[in-house]
């Protein structure tokens, strides 16, 4: 689809770079709609002087958790706004916006006060850049410009200087950032009351690499991970034609194919990570180097001189070998008292924000009250009181309301009894004991407890391996609605587990599953479609399917988007 200009009082109310602007931007950290805890922080509303500090103040708490940064804001100060871009480059955080396409609404799975800050318009466009690795594109550009109420205090003249000024300095700043020149351009080439919206297929570019991993550092992933920049090539390879069955050989060497591409990815991830922690490290040097100066450091003149023996490696000479020891030494109480304590800091940000998720599952699945004598409660509602009782860890209070509602018949809590004893949940783990409770749930027309029936039997846990029972008790589950078990019997299609391997057979399945808002048969959908499975090859079916998937917040999805700029 095609780039577009609006009107900026067309759909949202665009803020100036340089306003001054009253809705103050919140931090606090990302939520779901049912208000869980996600990774990252949220930062929605305008961007007012002050905040770079309050991100960094905000790091200081939950350190690497901070990532990714979550922009919900229509824009504000524009030299803050590259302040806090910079912050975020230097910390090796990642940025994250909604995803949208022309004509349809944004998808974003993060929950949000107001709106109208869904869109990351103006100056977050700064904020947005200085990510390490970014991703989304519900974003809406123009160049810069002066509020009304400061423009009537200057003459034509010094307001056009005061245009000129910002103008390279942002430029600069973009460039510094590895905005591609194609996105400066359009950011300039609209004016204060229109706006630039990039589709997904525009902002997807991997010429343009407006998402994903930054080139700078992507070449140090690539310089750490062994990709095969032929991977696509030989997958597309084994399906030349559409619905073949593979050999048994052509399914070894693809799962290889596929096993080394999962390699990289992991790889990927690790690298960006140790790029995150190493940031924290350096953040907090000052405080490490307090916390260990009662040990010796090497002077600088003694580091540079262990770098370079370090890298002469076998060719250095005995006394060179026994210099190089006795740096090492002389400097490794310093160095463990380091590692030590930057450990301890990064401890003490994960537990905060640990205790932080904690208290969000809680407020989000409250304890019921421990009225056991449940008068006027129909079995449903002690179920209910069970479920509550389980989701917020209070497992003794949840046992006692399954049990009762369990006693009177009820399906869904013989399965929380099978959860209980399944999971060890106050209670001593009895696997037995959890299949009983389990097969009476199925007994009476539970699909969760069929469908688990069904993996212990497709897994071999705790029975004897039987595809053809799984699909059973799949189909089973299937006959009542559950999408999990539509998407399970794709998965035994596609994969040829007790069945012939057929991909259409897969996709039909998946539909049935996505249809009712099964997350991982959208993203199963988007993976047939990217590799030409029982479907033509087709990468605009699959994008539409994993930016679905993402939308609900699937992980895996969100990862392929990111994967595939």
């Amino acid at each position: 689809m095609s780039p577009i200009f609006l009107r900026a009082f067309v759909g949202v109310l665009v803020v100036g770079l340089w306003s001054a602007t009253s809705n103050a931007a919140t931090f606090e950290l990302a939520r779901r709609a049912d208000g869980v805890i996600v990774h990252g922080v949220k930062i929605e509303g305008d961007i007012v002087p002050g905040d770079a500090k309050r991100l960094l103040d905000f790091y200081k708490t939950y350190g690497v958790m901070t990532s990714p940064v979550h922009l919900r804001s229509k824009g504000g100060n524009v030299g803050e706004a590259m302040k806090m871009g910079e912050i975020i480059r230097r910390l090796r955080l990642e940025t994250e916006i909604p995803v949208w396409d022309t004509g349809k609404p944004p998808s974003d799975y993060i929950k949000v006060d107001n709106q109208e800050n869904l869109i990351c318009a103006s100056a977050c466009f700064l904020v947005y850049a200085g990510g390490a690795n970014r991703f989304g594109n519900y974003l809406a550009m123009h160049r810069p410009f002066l509020p009304r109420e400061d423009a009537r205090k200057l003459s034509d003249m010094e307001y056009e200087t005061a245009q000129k000024e910002i103008v390279p300095k942002v430029k600069a700043y973009l460039v510094d950032m590895e905005i591609d020149q194609y996105w400066i351009d359009r950011m300039f080439s609209a004016n204060s009351q229109e706006y630039y919206m990039p589709s997904w297929n525009e902002a997807d570019s991997k010429i343009h690499h407006l998402m994903g991993v930054v080139a700078s550092l992507e070449e140090v992933i690539l310089s750490k991970c062994n990709e095969d920049p032929d991977v696509d090539r030989k997958i597309k390879a084994f399906f030349q034609n559409s619905g073949k069955t593979l050999s048994a050989d052509d399914q070894v060497k693809l799962k290889q194919v596929m096993l080394d591409s999962d390699v990289f990815f992991q790889c990927k991830e690790s690298v960006i990570s140790d790029m995150q922690r190493a940031a924290f490290d350096r953040e907090n040097d000052d405080i490490l180097k307090e916390k260990c100066k009662q040990f010796p450091q090497l002077t600088p003149s003694e580091f540079s001189s262990l770098k370079a023996l370090a890298e002469k490696g076998s060719s250095a000479t005995a006394d060179e070998v026994k210099l190089k020891m006795q740096l090492f030494y002389k400097n490794a109480p310093y160095n463990q008292c380091r590692n030590d304590e930057g450990y301890a800091l990064s401890f003490a940000t994960l537990k905060n924000w640990s205790d932080e998720f904690d208290k969000s599952k809680r407020v989000a699945h409250p304890v019921p009250a421990d009225d056991f004598d449940a008068k006027g409660l129909s079995a449903e509602a002690m179920a209910k009181k069970g479920k509550d009782a389980y989701e917020a860890e209070s497992y003794d209070v949840a046992l006692r309301w399954f049990r009762k509602a369990a006693d009177l018949g009820n399906a869904d809590a013989m399965m929380g009894m099978s959860w209980i004893f399944g999971n060890g949940r106050g209670v001593p783990k009895d696997e037995p004991t959890a299949l009983r409770w389990r097969k009476m749930s199925a007994e009476h027309g539970n699909p969760v407890a069929m469908t688990v029936i069904a993996y212990g039997y497709e897994q071999g846990e705790g029975v004897t391996q039987d595809y053809a029972e799984a699909m059973r008790w799949y189909r089973k589950a299937a006959d009542r609605d559950d999408a999990s078990a539509k998407w399970s019997i794709g998965q035994l299609f596609e994969n040829g587990k007790g069945v012939a391997q057929d991909y259409a057979e897969a996709m039909r399945w998946y539909r049935r599953a996505a249809n009712g808002g099964y997350t991982f048969a959208m993203w199963s959908i988007g993976i047939l479609y990217e590799y030409g499975r029982g479907v033509p090859k087709d990468e605009a079916q699959a994008r539409e399917w994993m930016k679905k998937a993402a939308a609900t917040g699937n992980i895996p999805a969100n990862m392929w988007l990111k994967d595939h700029p």
